[in-house]
């Protein structure tokens, strides 16, 4: 593999983990509270919520774009690196919360509020499909907070990987 291609797959691999990680940071840290404090709990959380829904394909293709960089350094023909390795784990690993949270609780929570028709604001707190509600959004928030926690230890291993090689190529040996 030539110089200008190992570059290129370490600038892919940086902007995917750019554009998922710091998507999800700013979702979380901006986007989320800001509609809270604007709008009322059922229209920020609509709001959010179609916001996440959209994020979700963007999450699960950088993490994607990220594993082919992985895997075209592999049949290059130079083994990866032991941390090369582990990144590429930890990326499959903070993959799996975007695959809960966009095929399994956003559709749950979405059947939720149709179900009950009015909102949640009107819904008695211990009402049963509140409580799932809950339950389902505390779940979805812990889950990507994790994946934004191994964001950071993502960050940590591009930079070893990158040093480690001598070369910009995300870690090879």
């Amino acid at each position: 593999m030539t110089i200008w291609m190992r570059r290129l797959a370490a600038g892919l691999e940086w902007l995917a983990f750019t554009l998922w990680i710091g998507g999800l940071a700013v979702l979380g840290g901006l986007v989320a509270p800001t509609l809270f404090r604007t709008l009322s709990r059922d229209q920020a959380g609509r709001a959010f919520g179609a916001v996440l829904e959209r994020f979700q394909p963007l999450a699960l293709a950088c993490g994607l774009v990220m594993l082919g960089v992985g895997l075209v350094l592999r049949l290059s023909g130079r083994p990866l690196s032991g941390l090369a390795r582990l990144k590429y784990g930890l990326v499959v690993v903070m993959l799996l919360p975007h695959l809960i949270v966009g095929w399994g609780i956003i559709p749950a929570m979405a059947r939720l509020q149709t179900t009950v028709g009015q909102p949640w604001e009107q819904v008695p707190p211990d009402h049963p499909a509140r409580l799932e509600f809950e339950r389902l959004h505390d779940l979805a928030t812990t889950l990507l907070s994790g994946t934004l926690i191994g964001g950071v230890l993502l960050l940590g291993l591009l930079v070893l990987t990158w040093v480690e090689s001598g070369q910009p190529s995300g870690g090879q040996q």
